[in-house]
């Protein structure tokens, strides 16, 4: 548990890093774009608050000490740059979705699937990762970054919400413990319902990023990702409300587009975690309907309820 604190505390403060150095940048806006960042970074004690259940795991305080510096595995550059930025439009409701959600405060409510072998996402198999989130409005000020789902040490679904140059929507893997590449897509982000897909090919290490049904990102990571002994993080900072994740141990999608979700997944024989979130509300456990016993906890306050 040390080191997910450590981890999580240098993950948002080096991706928080790659914000303020670009953002005073009068160039055309970079939709899509890698860099690869190292760590060196000390930070003072943090307590995880746990929710009120005898089966959530108990609060852990610990004294966070610096890292060593670590070298970018790669030369990275720039994918696309074009002139212009995008409107991601806000879906509208599905009536089967979005009826008991993931609420969070923003703050520092999450969720937690504790680690499991299941959870070795990227050893000797492919995944992908999907969810739906919520943004409540427009650009804060000041700006913040938001974790979505989270492995740490594998990889990371994050949010940038910030007013220039846009959005940021950030897909991040790790190719060892300390040192991690992060590929981004600058999109405005309207109030509303936005889906979200990723997804990473343990044979040839490439990786993709839909942001409503588009693929916005197609790159291949340098190395293979790292196997992460890390519990699964859902929030922690996000406002303010996630809606039916789904883990499998495949690349789902392969092409340019794909059929947003408009019901309900059933679990098949790929699926290693499927959360719905149609517990009663106030519900601070989440049950994992794919069979495999993946109990998700909230923490901090993170329950069920209507959006």
């Amino acid at each position: 548990m040390t080191r997910l604190i450590r981890g999580f505390l240098l993950f948002s403060i080096l991706l928080a890093g790659l914000w303020v150095s670009q953002r005073d940048q009068t160039v055309p806006v970079v939709l899509a774009q890698v860099t690869s960042t190292p760590v060196g970074q000390a930070f003072a004690p943090v307590v995880l608050r746990p929710a009120q259940s005898a089966t959530t795991p108990p609060p852990v305080t610990a004294t966070l000490s610096p890292t060593a510096t670590h070298t970018p595995v790669a030369s990275l550059t720039p994918t696309t740059t074009p002139t212009v930025t995008p409107t991601s439009t806000a879906t509208t409701m599905p009536s089967a979705l979005f009826e008991s959600v993931l609420l969070l405060d923003g703050v520092d409510d999450l969720a937690m699937v504790p680690h499991a072998p299941l959870l070795n996402l990227g050893d000797d198999e492919s995944f992908t990762v999907e969810f739906w989130f919520y943004v409540a409005n427009g650009a804060p000020f000041p700006s913040q970054l938001d974790t979505l789902v989270c492995q740490l040490e594998a990889f990371c679904l994050t949010v940038l919400r910030q007013s220039s140059p846009a959005d940021r929507v950030q897909f991040s893997l790790w190719v060892n413990e300390t040192t991690f590449q992060t590929y981004f897509y600058h999109v405005w982000l309207v109030p509303g319902w936005h889906y979200i897909a990723a997804t990473y090919n343990h044979i040839d290490q490439s990786l993709q990023l839909y942001v409503a049904g588009q693929r916005q990102i197609a790159e291949t990571l340098p190395a293979p990702i790292h196997i992460s002994d890390q519990p699964l993080l859902v929030g922690n900072g996000f406002p303010p409300a996630l809606e039916m994740l789904r883990l499998s141990d495949l690349v789902r999608y392969d092409q340019a587009t794909m059929t947003v979700p408009a019901v309900p997944w059933s679990a098949d024989n790929h699926t290693v975690g499927l959360w719905q979130f149609d517990e009663p509300a106030g519900t601070q456990i989440f049950q994992d309907l794919s069979g495999n016993n993946l109990v998700m906890f909230g923490q901090n306050g993170a329950h069920t309820g209507q959006p």
